[in-house]
């Protein structure tokens, strides 16, 4: 009798991606890691499908970035986390919406990516719940983890994705000096927007001739409004990842600025630093920026950011290129991404399933957490 064929299920984002079409053309990290983590399913063999809707019949293997259990527990399923957790986010985003209200009373700063408790909780139980998560991040991401989470610190894998060098990549000397860009997608707080705000205010009044690119959409945060007749500001509006208009960009530019409170992995801050741009950036925003010749900043820190700027200036930034761009194309190709996430998935395959299930310990570690004040 023939052994039974393997089901296996990819559940992510139907709008970035999906098997039937060509994704090519699309930069976008969601799409890629989707597009790889796709390729990576394939070598185990079985049967597999895509979609957000969960197929009737059972599966052996569910991948999903969804925080939603599936209504029929799937034999082993591996969750793809990207971000620090989501309690630690909380707290981030409502502390800085505080301090953006004082530092800019005439500006609008609105509650548009504060989330409920039932929202976080569905995170923190998928990670538990999860016979491994995949978290897009590096070590700062998965420190973020340890402290609420009662259970194998080994289940929480951390995993850093890749970037299309043949795309972005370096255009070698750049037109214009003193040129700063900040990718942010959106304007929100998360991002840093009202550190981007007071930094610069004050940085420019020392520096004149210095040039901020802003590349994002409307978020949380009326960033234009908070930039309202400061010199040296240039609101480019939203972009295409890996467009003609994206890259002209970040090629006029020798710094990326990127002070985020909270990501896996930035990976608008990532297609800069590949393209050459020296990151002024924090640790939270997945990447040790010194590593790669730039500055740390602290997290919601406006004055942190301000010292970084000054010490960006000062310095001779095309040495410090050389090894971003190099250290960017050795440790962040798509090869290693689909290496780590192979062999993760194949250690959950070679486990007995678990199948675990809801657990008072993850409610209560839940409201620990909050006790300790990562909700208010």
């Amino acid at each position: 009798m023939s052994e039974p064929v393997m089901r296996i299920h990819l559940s992510y984002s139907d709008r970035h991606f999906s098997p039937d079409r060509d994704p090519v053309a699309d930069h976008r990290s969601v799409t890629q890691i989707a597009r790889h983590l796709w390729e990576v399913l394939g070598g185990f063999g079985g049967t597999c499908s895509y979609g957000e809707l969960l197929p009737d019949e059972p599966l052996d293997l569910l991948v999903t970035q969804s925080p939603r259990l599936p209504r029929r527990r799937p034999g082993r399923m591996v969750y793809v986390q990207a971000g620090a957790h989501p309690l630690v986010t909380e707290l981030r985003i409502r502390n800085a919406h505080r301090a953006a209200r004082h530092a800019f009373p005439g500006v609008q700063v609105t509650r548009r990516e504060w989330r409920s408790r039932p929202e976080i909780w569905r995170e923190h139980a998928m990670v538990m719940r999860a016979d491994r998560t995949l978290l897009i991040g590096d070590r700062t991401t998965h420190a973020s983890y340890a402290g609420l989470l009662p259970c194998d610190a080994g289940r929480v894998s951390p995993l850093s994705y890749g970037i299309d060098s043949c795309v972005f990549s370096s255009p070698g000397t750049r037109a214009e000096r003193a040129a700063f860009v900040y990718p942010a997608t959106r304007f929100c707080l998360r991002k840093g927007a009202h550190v981007v705000a007071q930094a610069w205010t004050a940085f420019v009044g020392r520096h004149p001739g210095a040039h901020l690119i802003l590349l994002g959409r409307p978020g949380d945060f009326d960033v234009r409004g908070a930039l309202d007749g400061v010199a040296g500001v240039e609101i480019a509006g939203e972009y295409t990842a890996g467009s003609a208009q994206h890259l002209a960009w970040l090629g006029r530019a020798d710094w990326v600025v990127f002070p985020s409170l909270a990501e896996g992995q930035a990976g608008s801050l990532m297609e800069a630093m590949a393209c050459g741009c020296l990151p002024l950036a924090t640790r939270e925003s997945g990447f040790d920026p010194e590593a790669f010749g730039g500055w740390a900043v602290a997290p919601g820190d406006p004055s942190s950011l301000q010292l970084a700027l000054e010490a960006a200036v000062a310095a001779d930034p095309a040495p410090r290129r050389v090894r971003c761009v190099d250290r960017i194309g050795r440790e962040h190709g798509w090869e290693g991404f689909r290496q780590t996430a192979h062999r993760a998935i194949g250690e959950v395959l070679a486990q007995q399933a678990s199948g675990h299930a809801p657990r008072v310990s993850d409610w209560l570690a839940f409201l620990k957490a909050e006790r300790l004040g990562c909700v208010r």
